[in-house]
């Protein structure tokens, strides 16, 4: 263990010695207990609430973890693996855009917010993840969700998170001092997503987001990609990667997990929707073109000049001269290595365990613990 940290803040809380010690004894005397129970035991032990009265146990959970991580508490361990930002990724019908919806909105009738419950929770996720341009990722801390309705109609979901802790020009624009901000904070929410998905489809970056044929001419694709491209020039002009340095620039991807590693040169076509999870290691010229999803899970290797596209192009030429081309999402499961110089193809699989021999060209999903070299790549038996 570290030395404790005195008067350190985690969720918004001071956790001083005394707090902490509170805390380890009831890690003792309940060793066997979940994350949940835990979270709520400690936060009756500390009167930690929300100004309804109600334990803030989404807050202590995220606390917990930080501490455990930076060594000044041991939690045991999950009962579960839990796989972050996966559950999004179902796609029903339910799902499917509907018709277009042009109306003067008082000619739809009452309109109702209808708060998210756990049986249509999945769906909510799902919509945000297939049509916003932002994805899905959890709301931070405590969260609120809605479906908004006319009749039947599904018009919009609003989904609203725990306001940042401190921000400038919130803090400046309000009038508050640091103290006016730590008493009145619990009366502000982060809007953190809209959508109207009667709307849904109607750009060409929501037609790729969503695998459709779409152009990748349309001005919002080509500002989002110069914005990724400067991103990945500032971080590849660096001579030393410092772990700022690195945790500063993959804030342009969708998620990322602990400890990252990225040589440079890096390159990506728009950043948001990559997914990292932990310790994952890219050697030098690594390039994604992650037009659709690319997810890439814990402890993953790629090598010198592996390249990851999502993006193709019609086999029609009168399509192509156009500009027509679609994007496929590419999943690398835990454990995988990549060697050097590997091409991975659109709507491909890797499976956890697998190694991928370098040069070659993956067309099809490989499964678990396998290895596959050649072009294309084809499974190496003994």
């Amino acid at each position: 263990m570290e030395a404790t940290p005195i008067n350190k803040r985690y969720s918004g809380r001071v956790f001083d010695a005394a707090a902490l010690e509170q805390v380890r004894g009831i890690l003792r005397a309940h060793a066997g207990a979940s994350g949940q129970q835990l979270s709520y035991r400690v936060c009756e032990a500390l009167d930690w609430r929300k100004p309804d009265g109600s334990l803030k146990d989404m807050s202590c959970r995220v606390a917990l973890l930080r501490l455990h991580r930076e060594g000044v508490i041991e939690l045991p361990a999950p009962r579960q693996r839990f796989e972050p930002l996966r559950s999004y990724a179902r796609r029903t019908p339910q799902g499917e855009p509907g018709a277009w919806l042009e109306a003067p909105l008082g000619a739809l009738g009452t309109v109702r917010l209808e708060p998210v419950e756990r049986r249509c929770s999945g769906l909510w996720n799902e919509l945000i993840d297939r049509y916003h341009y932002l994805g899905y990722k959890p709301l931070p801390g405590a969260q609120l969700r809605y479906f908004a309705y006319a009749g039947e109609q599904l018009l919009a979901l609003l989904g609203f998170g725990a306001a940042a802790w401190q921000t400038a020009p919130r803090d400046g624009w309000i009038g508050w001092n640091s103290e006016q901000r730590q008493r009145n904070l619990g009366a502000v929410v982060n809007n953190a997503r809209f959508l109207s998905p009667v709307t849904a489809m109607n750009t060409q970056k929501e037609r790729m987001l969503c695998g459709q044929m779409y152009n990748a001419s349309e001005p919002i694709l080509q500002n989002e990609r110069v914005a990724a491209h400067l991103a990945c020039r500032e971080f590849n002009s660096h001579t030393y990667l410092s772990d700022s340095i690195i945790k500063a620039f993959t804030s342009i991807f969708k998620y990322t997990g602990i400890n990252p590693y990225i040589e440079s040169p890096f390159l990506c076509d728009y950043g948001y929707n990559i997914t990292l999870g932990d310790n994952v290691y890219f050697n030098f010229n690594v390039t994604i073109l992650d037009c659709a999803p690319v997810t890439i899970g814990n402890n993953v290797k790629l090598g010198p000049g592996v390249q990851l596209y999502t993006a193709g192009h019609s086999l029609n030429i009168d399509k192509r001269r156009k500009g027509d081309e679609f994007a496929l999402p590419i999943t690398i499961k835990d454990d995988v290595w990549i060697g050097g110089s590997a091409i991975i193809l659109p709507n491909v699989t890797i499976g956890r365990g697998s190694v991928v021999g370098a040069g070659s060209v993956v067309t099809k999903n490989i499964p678990p613990n396998s290895k596959y070299a050649g072009n294309p790549a084809k499974e190496i038996v003994g």
